[in-house]
């Protein structure tokens, strides 16, 4: 009888031989472990701490660098590499620079090893003799330290409009009165960053789970558990899924911030059928599970057509749940824009910050037209050598729509003492398809 687990022709290439290689593997902290371990201990800040370890080493490549980049010990930026460092590693590296350590392999090593123990044995050992596996001073303490600076490297980073207030105001709430919360609003305004930057400054407290398009019920329940570096081989059904997430979410009260919540409503309706995805959260909400489902004004448009769809379904079961349901603005202000173009590009000057915004204003892409111009700028400035302008943003403009018709900066005369003439004048002279928005912006 032939086997699967052996080959006669070992010379013969196969994929799967690599599956258990550390780079393509992985070594993240599996989170229903490491919840069993918080049930040991009665200090809720160390709790905390734990599961803060427990999801920086689900980070991987680009995510987990753009994470530890912002709170380095080390004089330089560690580099962007896909396939090098988890997440585990890099916190290794930022506890060895902060105690002062050689940050070689073997240390790096060992402290990977102290802070799975930390999170994993139940004994206590490495948290009551930590110089046993590492050799700096006070690691405990200093892993406290770097997360405190995680939880404000983030905020840092996001532009203060009225939708990150509304959208924060509603997620604290959620996470205080532990229930479920809804945020609604139209595409493009800034929902799913504001809420990735609230998440990333809780660490430890909340997880962020973004839903895609798929339709099955694996798919879904996969998502919440790759959220909670929980163990989601492609092998586990629904079942095994959905048990894993409510035990991991309910021993910590973990909160739970969905965004797409859209796609947590059934894709086609059966009549015989109640909506299994959007119970589940419900269940978690009815177990004190902070629950904050932010979706698009689609949301609701579903869940109107499922009232009259899905007769079998009770609606006020759902909107009976909701503690606060926040509907956001349909449009930035143009001071928002102002400040988000300010934010995304610090370098460019005040003439050029207004344009961008002028640009969001008359643009349907709104956030999404100042992020394309922005990037395009970036990379003509790099290619060519010249900094970033207003004339370098007004040619990615061109090449991201032909029609956009360059705006001419007035060049105000001089008198003899130098001051500018007519110095109450607009700078700048927009073309008939961003006047008003370019208007307002300034104005």
């Amino acid at each position: 009888m032939s086997s699967t687990r052996k080959s006669s022709r070992p010379g013969v290439l196969h994929q799967n031989r690599f599956s258990s290689a550390r780079e393509l593997r992985g070594d993240h902290l599996l989170g229903n472990l490491v919840v069993s371990r918080c049930r040991t201990l009665d200090d809720p800040a160390l709790r905390k701490l734990i599961l803060w370890v427990q999801e920086i080493s689900t980070l991987q490549g680009c995510d987990a660098h753009k994470t530890m980049n912002q709170f380095p010990a080390w004089p330089l930026p560690l580099p962007c590499d896909h396939n090098g460092q988890s997440g585990l590693d890099l916190l290794a590296l930022e506890l060895l620079a902060r105690g002062g350590a050689n940050p070689s392999e073997e240390n790096i090593r060992l402290s990977v090893e102290w802070m799975s123990r930390l999170c994993l044995d139940p004994e206590n050992s490495a948290l009551d003799h930590p110089e046993h596996f590492i050799k700096i001073p006070r690691p405990v303490g200093l892993l406290f330290e770097i997360m405190e600076d995680a939880s404000s490297a983030p905020l840092s980073n996001v532009a203060e409009t009225t939708i990150q207030s509304k959208i924060w105001d509603a997620l604290d709430y959620a996470l205080h009165c532990k229930g479920l919360t809804l945020v609604t609003g139209d595409y493009r305004i800034g929902k799913s960053f504001s809420a990735q930057a609230w998440c990333a400054a809780r660490m430890g407290e909340v997880r962020y789970v973004q839903l895609t398009s798929a339709t099955s019920d694996e798919a879904f329940y996969r998502q919440i558990c790759r959220s909670l570096g929980v163990a989601a081989a492609l092998t586990r059904n629904a079942s095994e899924l959905r048990e894993r997430c409510e035990v991991t979410l309910q021993e910590q009260r973990l909160g739970l911030v969905v965004d797409e919540a859209a796609y947590a409503l059934p894709q086609t309706v059966r009549t015989y059928q109640i909506p299994g995805r959007l119970t589940f959260l419900m269940g978690l909400a009815n177990r004190n599970v902070p629950i904050a489902l932010v979706g698009s004004s689609d949301f609701l448009s579903i869940m109107h057509s499922l009232k009259r769809k899905l007769p079998i379904w009770n609606q006020a079961d759902f909107w009976g749940r909701v503690r606060l349901h926040t509907a956001l603005p349909e449009s930035l202000t143009e001071r928002d824009l102002l400040s988000i173009s300010k934010t995304l590009a610090p370098e460019a000057d005040e003439a050029t910050s207004l344009l961008l915004a002028g640009l969001a204003m008359s643009a349907s892409g709104h956030l999404g037209t100042i992020e394309s111009v922005v990037s395009r700028a970036r990379f003509l400035a790099a290619s060519s050598g010249r900094p970033f302008d207003f004339h370098l943003v007004q040619r990615a403009m061109q090449d991201l729509d032909p029609s956009f018709k360059p705006i001419v900066p007035a060049t105000p005369s001089r008198d003899d003492s130098g001051t500018p003439a007519n110095s109450s004048r607009k700078t700048f002279r927009p073309s008939p398809k961003t006047r008003t928005g370019y208007a307002a912006a300034v104005g």
